[in-house]
């Protein structure tokens, strides 16, 4: 797949194919990915409306955090280790120390994808956003 394949549709090709995603979740990610602020996370976009179906039942609906359940703000980057989406990803599909559930059984690949990327944005924004 990608500059690493060896099929001639896409050898030389700047980004993989990603064709093994239903159409559904193409175009799903296509239009998160073209909604995408100058910074920080919007609410409004498919992967916000994932965030807020579930994860924001306990860190909160702009990621601040669980003030009874003790989940943590995702607004900080130290606090989700490292903050980078493929970090971020691993968390959700395969949980934190005992925590946080992982998501692998009730989200597709792509809807992960979304979410990981949403959510790395949540302190990348505040950070732009901070004088």
């Amino acid at each position: 797949m990608g500059i690493n394949s060896e099929h001639p549709d896409t050898r030389y090709a700047e980004m993989p194919v990603f064709d093994w995603l239903e159409r559904a979740d193409r175009t799903t990610l296509a239009e998160y990915v073209a909604g995408l602020p100058a910074g920080g996370a919007d609410p409004e976009s498919p992967a916000g409306m994932l965030f807020e179906e579930n994860c924001a039942a306990c860190h909160g609906e702009g990621g601040e955090g669980g003030l009874l359940n003790g989940a943590p703000s995702l607004t900080d980057a130290s606090v989700i280790y490292g903050q980078d989406a493929t970090t971020v990803e691993q968390t959700l599909r395969h949980g934190r120390m005992g925590v946080m559930p992982y998501w692998s059984d009730r989200l597709s690949a792509a809807e992960i994808n979304l979410l990981a990327l949403y959510v790395s944005r949540f302190a990348s924004g505040a950070e732009e956003a901070a004088p």
